[in-house]
């Protein structure tokens, strides 16, 4: 985009939560997004028409919170990532992935429900590895170094590889785009 060109900027609404997670088609024809829950469960992602702007459809995913979304290479699977909320005093975790067709709303996978607040995914770029990283849940022992990243066959979700060891977790993670490496940040 050079200088001259000008943004066209639309205010999308929809999510009770507050928008955790937004995943653009390769294409760039859709996008999609996911809510953190505020004070009831979003447990949406809404698929949205980028030149419209206008929420071509809903998927209710069963988690109670969208904390990350990712968009296969081929447009053809949605990942999302689940994570946990406060209700009546105490944390109610749906946590793990789910991965759902994009044009037809089924879902094909659910796997990873140990893992708490899924903050970052993303396919590889040849779209044969979904990588995962998440954060610790609030009762987790602070000192368990445990394994927050994660990658996993997206032909069977069976996975592949963890690392990562850290005891709060680890909230952003990208592959290069040759697919050769994983860049995460975590805190101390």
């Amino acid at each position: 985009m050079t200088m001259n060109q000008s943004l066209t900027v639309k205010k999308l609404v929809g999510h009770s939560g507050c928008v955790s997670s937004i995943a653009l088609s390769p294409g760039g024809d859709v996008f999609a997004t996911g809510a953190e829950p505020q004070w009831r469960p979003e447990c949406e992602v809404r698929i949205w028409d980028v030149s419209s702007g206008e929420n071509v459809r809903s998927l209710c995913t069963g988690l109670n919170g969208i904390f990350s979304i990712a968009i296969s290479p081929d447009c053809c699977r949605l990942a999302v990532g689940g994570g946990g909320l406060v209700s009546n005093g105490r944390w109610v975790y749906t946590g793990g992935i789910a991965v759902w067709t994009l044009d037809g709303n089924q879902r094909v996978a659910r796997f990873g429900e140990e893992l708490r607040f899924i903050k970052s995914m993303a396919f590889s770029p040849d779209g044969v590895l979904l990588l995962t990283c998440n954060l610790g849940s609030p009762n987790e022992q602070p000192t368990a170094q445990k394994k927050r990243i994660r990658l996993w066959h997206a032909s069977d979700f069976k996975e592949v590889s963890g690392f990562g060891e850290h005891a709060m977790g680890i909230s952003s993670a990208r592959f290069s785009p040759n697919g050769r490496y994983v860049a995460f940040g975590s805190n101390p």
